[in-house]
């Protein structure tokens, strides 16, 4: 089943029910044979299983160790940067630490494995702590700069920015003033401010959990690579929705919650199945328009 054309992801079908896991295994715009849906059923059905037959994991709780002491250096830079103030939105309280990989919470049921690949070639080897830290907690200047193709249609007044980098997100807007023209007078002006999310790998903390917020295709590409533990940003939240789980696609806040929750260790085992997805791109699109209309 493997094409060239698809790449696959991991994904954790036995924490959906069977409906679920099948609508979205069939919904990624790929035509399979009768053969492949029946095997893709099989493997969903496997899942569910695997998952059914877990033991209580309510007091499953992280290792946490102190970071190093030659990590301060770093950690006061990552919290001079300017946008270090975005992990804190939501956020009652912040620490660092080594957590243990596999037993952290997840959220978010899909994987791109091609992706994975990728990161295991830049991945540092266990017990290479330096590199480690630069694979958690980059800084800003170290952080891998992508290409963002802009274009600009002036038959619709529409921008259009493109990237491979599926993390490309509008991050807020914003209203000011410009000179176009420097002999004439500043004229007022309206947008959008987009880019990437932040490159720090961390973790919420709520009611006693821990959950990967940021930084899943790093965490599967350690944990595959033989690493215990990582350094992580620990954000202690008053309530779930500021772990970042809360939106649309992402497993349910009851079952991330519940005595038998998905840990990144699952998505080793007959808990996921390996799912081909076309290969995806995110494109900003920002337009402008005039309208008349009556009063």
């Amino acid at each position: 089943m493997v094409d060239p054309r698809y790449p696959e992801w991991r994904y954790l079908a036995g924490f959906a029910t069977e409906q679920d896991a099948w609508t979205y295994v069939n919904g990624q715009g790929i035509v399979l044979s009768e053969d492949e849906q029946k095997d893709l059923r099989e493997k969903i059905r496997r899942a569910n299983g695997t998952v059914s037959s877990l033991p209580d994991r309510a007091g499953i709780r992280p290792d946490v160790r102190p970071l190093p002491p030659g990590a301060s250096d770093r950690i006061a830079k990552l919290e001079a940067e300017p946008t270090f103030k975005d992990h804190l939105q939501g956020v009652t309280s912040h620490e660092w630490g080594l957590v243990e990989l596999s037993t952290l919470r997840c959220f978010q049921s899909n994987i791109n494995l091609e992706y994975v690949q990728d990161l295991r070639k830049r991945a540092p080897n266990p017990g290479d702590i330096e590199g480690l830290l630069r694979f958690c907690q980059p800084l800003l200047a170290e952080r891998e700069k992508a290409p963002l193709p802009i274009g600009f249609n002036q038959s619709t007044n529409t921008w259009t920015i493109v990237s491979e980098n599926l993390d490309l997100r509008i991050a807020g807007n914003i209203a000011a003033e410009a000179k176009p023209d420097p002999t004439a007078p500043p004229r007022p002006f309206v947008g959008f401010v987009y880019g990437f999310g932040l490159p720090q790998l961390s973790v919420g903390e709520y009611n006693g959990a821990l959950v990967i917020r940021n930084g899943y295709h790093r965490a599967y590409a350690l944990l595959e690579a033989g690493h215990t533990h990582i350094p992580v940003l620990i954000t202690h939240v008053p309530n779930y929705q500021s772990t970042g789980g809360g939106g649309p696609g992402f497993i349910p806040s009851h079952v991330v919650l519940s005595s038998r929750p998905p840990l990144l260790k699952d998505y080793f085992t007959d808990a996921a199945i390996n799912v081909p997805r076309r290969r995806l791109r995110v494109v900003v699109s920002v337009h402008g328009e005039v309208q008349v209309i009556a009063a």
